[in-house]
């Protein structure tokens, strides 16, 4: 079990979900901040209130609650961007309609049954739009997602991935009893339950630094291999659950000081005992990862959200060009998906020119939404928009010229989420560095986008099991009452392409491994096509050669006739035809 002590942001950890943040100018404000525009049809009923504010401070507020529920679907639902569906959600859920209802009442019935009846009515109205990726959460549940956050400002770690000794065997041989194909939930927990067991401290499971992360609180002091004995007074982790030393000992406030026993094992053998004292430090994850294998990069991807992944990715694709690599394989098999600005720089990055995404937005507060075709050429971006359903809606293009990745590139984007639109990247890469995505069931949202980019501009092939399919952009706010929604406020083609519940199709088709990572059939199946599209590439590149010389021959020839054609002088053709007549009567 490879425990990071590394801190995630809580930004980082909501937009992992899906494709929420900055996914495209639709969305860069907030929509509980933003003063909504009512339209002119009488389809939307009233002025929008995002401000939700609760009611009764210390007590659930049933009809507010459910009215800015209310307020927020018909605001932002891509369902309800058609006047007939509109109406027929206002005639069935304005909350006129429910104000004396059972569900919302609030005199003589308990706080805990008033919310139990609020988000019935609520899940009722939201299975209204149909949409896959819909959800409401209760306060009890909305609150447990905020604790699971990591939120950096109250926690700090050591800057070091540590990991037990032999987990790695340990964790193959227990979930290698179970067959992939046999697996259920009973099985998957107590599966679950052997290897909490299994990550006890002791004399066989020692907790060792993997690898400290440069410029955090341990760089400089630990090193690869060092086995972390205790932690202040606690000279002993012996019977410890590897979790309680990580979470509760290791991690921390950040600026707060600890010490650190360690022991050390020297090229010549002997063992050191010593002591680090560290101060915590907020240390950010790093969500990309390459290695190299017989002259192959392979890029693991685990989501589009994190701020640095654009960095990040832009080293590892400029160190493949670097090192002359035959070509890369990007490994996207279980990515959750992110921030779109962000998958949009990365595709810049490797993609010369062709339709990389489309995206259709719900016009916050009116009935119509817009269309965005999203164009890259080599030395442009082109925007194409379009009111969809409007008659009489002209397209408008934008273009923005693309420019070369700079060091500070990554931190202006996460600091404004139209950069990437106005500041279109260039190619690291060109297109005779041969790619390939691996993705499979668990890919979605923008590792979908950045798949099929990949495979509608022809810039790679896609190896594994078809992606999940989402084809949903979502808004998350929070209600004022303590819960939470998720509302699908748009949608995205990847490539141009309706990829929604059919998911990008591999053009190689490669089942997921069944003995839990032994083997890695999908990642052998990507290393093959590289292999072949590398050798394809150089025996064009051979071929072209050959064919120049042969064609440089063939002309110079050509040349040459042209050139003794015209050194001869010019033919008198009246003189020519004088002589010929002449000579016919001399037969005569």
């Amino acid at each position: 079990m490879n425990t990071k002590l590394l801190m995630a942001t809580a930004l980082t950890l909501i937009m992992a979900l899906d494709l929420t943040i900055g996914m495209a100018p639709a969305l860069a404000s907030n929509p509980r901040t933003q003063a909504a525009t009512a339209p002119k049809k009488s389809v939307v009923p009233s002025v929008l209130n995002y401000g939700c504010q609760t009611k009764a401070p210390g007590q659930f507020n049933s009809l507010n609650e459910f009215t800015c529920a209310y307020d927020l679907f018909v605001a932002s639902s891509i369902a309800l961007a058609e006047p007939k569906k509109m109406d027929e959600f206002v005639k069935l859920w304005t909350p006129e309609i429910w104000a004396k209802s059972d569900l919302l009442k609030m005199d003589g019935v308990s706080q805990d049954q008033r919310i139990v009846n609020t988000f019935t009515l609520i899940s009722r109205m939201r299975d209204f739009t149909h949409e896959r990726f819909d959800f409401v959460d209760t306060p009890a549940q909305s609150a447990a997602i905020q604790k699971g956050i990591v939120h950096p400002e109250l926690q700090g770690g050591i800057g070091a991935s540590v990991e037990l000794t032999n987990m790695a065997d340990i964790r193959a041989q227990i979930w290698g009893s179970a067959p992939k194909k046999d697996m259920t939930e009973e099985i998957f927990k107590a599966l679950q339950a052997k290897m909490e067991q299994a990550s006890v401290i002791g004399p066989d499971h020692q907790l060792t630094v993997d690898s400290p992360v440069q410029d955090g609180p341990s760089w400089g002091s630990l090193r690869s291999g060092d086995v972390i004995t205790g932690v202040d007074s606690i000279l002993s982790f012996d019977g410890m659950q590897e979790k309680h030393v990580v979470e509760d000992l290791l991690r921390g406030s950040p600026g707060t000081t600890l010490m650190l026993h360690v022991k050390r094992r020297t090229a010549r053998g002997v063992v050191l005992n010593l002591n680090f004292q560290l101060v915590r430090d907020v240390v950010a994850i790093h969500t990309v990862s390459s290695h190299d294998v017989n002259g192959v990069r392979h890029i693991t991807i685990h989501d589009y959200s994190n701020d640095f992944v654009v960095d990040d990715y832009f080293q590892a694709v400029s160190e493949a060009k670097e090192k002359g690599m035959k070509g890369i394989v990007v490994n996207l098999k279980g990515n959750p998906g992110g921030r779109l600005d962000y998958t949009i720089a990365m595709l810049e990055m490797v993609v010369q020119r062709g339709q990389i995404l489309t995206t259709r937005f719900r016009d916050q507060g009116s009935v119509s939404s817009t269309q965005t075709d999203y164009v890259v050429e080599d030395g442009y971006v082109l925007m194409a928009k379009k009111a969809v359903g409007a008659p009489n809606s002209s397209q408008q293009f934008e273009s923005n010229a693309r420019v070369a990745y700079t060091p500070d590139y990554g931190k202006k984007i996460r600091l404004n989420p139209q950069f990437v639109y106005e500041h279109p990247l260039l190619p690291v890469i060109g297109e005779d560095m041969p790619m390939v995505v691996e993705i499979n069931v668990d890919s979605y949202s923008a590792s979908e986008v950045y798949a099929g980019a990949i495979q509608a501009t022809h810039r790679g092939k896609i190896v594994g099991q078809p992606s999940a399919g989402k084809g949903a952009i979502m808004n998350n706010p929070h209600l004022p009452e303590g819960g939470g929604l998720m509302i699908t406020s748009g949608q995205f083609y990847p490539g141009g392409e309706d990829t929604k519940l059919k998911g990008i199709v591999p053009d190689r088709l490669v089942n997921d491994s069944e003995d839990y990572g032994k083997t890695d059939p999908q990642g052998d199946a990507a290393n093959a096509v590289i292999e072949e599209e590398y050798a394809q590439l150089q025996a064009r590149k051979a071929l072209t050669v050959e064919r120049i010389k042969i064609n440089s021959a063939r002309f110079e020839e050509e040349m040459k006739t042209r050139d003794d054609f015209d050194q001869k002088p010019p033919v008198d053709v009246a003189a020519a035809k004088l002589s010929a007549a002449a000579k016919a009567k001399e037969k005569k």
